[in-house]
């Protein structure tokens, strides 16, 4: 069976996405983590997720497991952001009377330290980070042009993992709206972004834990297409480093006019999001921001995700769209963004609002707006994105089945010269690429067994299982 290239079906409210990109398959799945109303708000300890219920609180749900741990709202409260930090909790809440909390609970969901700090929370996960008991956020203020309760926007420190929090950075508005990005590069260096105008998106560092700051915004950068935007290519909620020294982003801005969006010059949009390197700079220089490549990636990019080959980027649904898009960025950097799919959403703000969790072996976790996937009425989304290939299957002599021979490579490193089946049992012969013993693990979940003999027999196939991806 010839795997189908850039197919996609939606059954039981999970969308399925298989297309080929810079010489290999790949398979998305994107499903609801629950059936209930609940909202992502970050990924937990062992893999667990933390949601949101409606009443406002949160909830742990470890996977293969019910829902483990609870924690309701102290008095009358709203949690905005949940940030896990090391082997703790960071919450950001508001009391009714409007007053903002830091709620720090340890991995069994209980109170250790509560503090009314500044007047907002963060934007999301890459507004906060942590160095060991060092933990540092960037508030988000709305601060809306027609706003009359404008707020100065700050970061806050902590130094002993959450006990005591103080302010360590302010810049007045409306130099810059609010901050976007806030993160830890290394020892205690950190890299703080703002935005939201192209004169508000400016990039700040530290390189003593917040002691001191320095501006390193690239004003000598210039956007040809749309010079006066250049500035915008600092507006940014995703960052990512791609090794020491070089970072990469997507930026939140079009670089340009909405209708330009839909206009296109020698095949390229004349508005849309943008992907960027930057070279970290020595001390109190500015970043040095390169154009990778001139490509369209839709609208704003909200959450860039690193997965195996390269990089998603999912976009906000925005002024023009209800629909948000996905988009697969190769690692090397030498073909063009694949746009992998557009989602329906029944309202603006669908995508992820910036909210996500990193991916691991394969799965990653986002928020999204309340019925903007598929109508589906839940805000927590589970992503399953990894390189596939289809195994067709021999009919053999007897009852049993087996599969062809062939090698096969995973990330380039690991090769198995065949795949059996024994009892719902993956069987695998290794090449010289692997030791004896070890074992790999079926996308579906069927568990690995151990090597096996040259001289092994043909095993039976579970029922109505005609080819497989293997991960």
């Amino acid at each position: 069976m010839q795997f189908p290239p850039g197919t996609k079906s939606v059954e039981n409210g999970k969308l399925t996405v298989e297309f080929y990109a810079a010489g290999r398959a790949y398979r998305l799945r994107v499903s609801p983590v629950t059936d209930q109303p609940y909202t992502f708000l970050c990924e937990g300890e062992r893999g667990g997720v933390v949601l949101k219920d409606q009443r406002k609180n949160i909830v742990y749900y470890e996977f293969g497991t019910d829902w483990q741990k609870s924690y309701r709202v102290r008095e009358a409260g709203h949690i905005n952001h949940v940030f896990f930090a090391k082997d703790r909790y960071i919450c950001s809440l508001f009391s009714l009377e409007g007053k903002h909390f830091i709620v720090v609970l340890n991995t069994n969901l209980e109170e250790m330290y509560v503090n009314e700090v500044g007047c907002v929370g963060w934007h999301s996960q890459n507004a906060i980070d942590f160095n060991d008991d060092v933990i540092m956020y960037a508030e988000y203020p709305y601060n809306g042009s027609n706003s009359n309760d404008t707020k100065n926007p700050s970061v806050y420190i902590t130094c002993d993992g959450g006990a005591n929090w103080n302010k360590c950075f302010s810049i007045e508005y409306p130099e810059v709206r609010h901050w976007h990005t806030l993160e830890h590069v290394s020892n205690r260096r950190w890299v703080l972004t703002s935005g939201d105008t192209a004169s508000q998106s400016r990039w700040f560092e530290t390189w003593d834990d917040g002691g001191v700051w320095h501006e390193v915004t690239d004003y000598e950068y210039v956007y040809a297409l749309n010079p006066k935007k250049s500035q915008s290519a600092h507006r940014t909620t995703t960052f990512e480093f791609v090794d020491e020294g070089v970072v990469c982003f997507g930026t939140d801005d079009i670089m340009g006019e909405h209708l330009g969006y839909f206009s296109l010059k020698d095949g390229i949009r004349e508005s849309s999001s943008k992907f960027y390197l930057a070279d970290l700079p020595k001390y109190d220089n500015s970043f040095l921001l390169k154009l990778v490549l001139q490509f369209d990636l839709g609208l704003h990019v909200r959450s860039l995700i690193e997965v195996d080959g390269g990089w998603l980027a999912i976009t906000e649904a925005q002024y023009i769209t209800t629909n948000w898009h996905v988009y697969f960025i190769e690692k090397s950097l030498t073909t063009r963004p694949y746009f992998v799919t557009n989602i329906p959403s029944e309202r603006f703000s669908g995508g992820t609002n910036s909210v996500n969790s990193r991916c691991y072996e394969g799965i990653f976790y986002t928020k999204c707006a309340l019925r903007g996937f598929l109508g589906i009425p839940c805000s927590a989304l589970k992503w399953e994105f990894f390189p596939v290939r289809d195994v067709p299957i021999e009919r053999c002599s007897g009852d049993g089945f087996s599969f062809s021979e062939y090698l096969w490579f995973v990330s380039d490193k690991k090769k198995f010269d065949k795949i059996m089946f024994h009892d719902g049992r993956l069987d695998l012969e290794f090449g010289t690429n692997l030791c004896a013993g070890e074992t790999a693990e079926l996308y579906q979940g069927l568990p690995a067994k151990d090597v096996i003999g040259e001289d092994a027999p043909i095993f039976r196939v579970p029922p109505g299982l005609d080819y497989i991806y293997f991960s």
